[in-house]
């Protein structure tokens, strides 16, 4: 499988186990320019997102586990990418995810 839909199948799946939503994927390198992207930022190839939970979205996402430890969908997400072999750099207002 191709490392673009292995990406696309992680995201999915990460997208209904945490919650939140997408806030950049694609991007042109201008439009990757304008946002202030990394020269060689993995949203100019669709391997790289931005994801964000307004308080809502994360209260909305919490669960508690069989042991009782209660995770928001930003918490999930940060250990869900790294075992599906993706970097995870914390933007403070918003996680970015991308292919290694």
């Amino acid at each position: 499988m191709s490392t673009y839909i292995s990406f696309c199948v992680a995201i999915a799946q990460l997208a209904a186990a945490c919650g939140g939503r997408c806030t950049s994927w694609w991007r042109t390198p201008v439009g990757n320019m304008e946002q202030g992207g990394h020269k060689y930022s993995r949203h100019q190839v669709g391997e790289g997102v931005d994801w964000a939970w307004s308080d809502e979205e994360l209260k909305a996402s919490e669960v508690v586990d069989d042991e009782g430890i209660r995770t928001n969908g930003r918490e999930r997400m940060m250990v869900m990418a790294a075992d599906r072999k993706l970097k995870v750099i914390d933007e403070g207002d918003h996680l970015h995810v991308q292919t290694i």
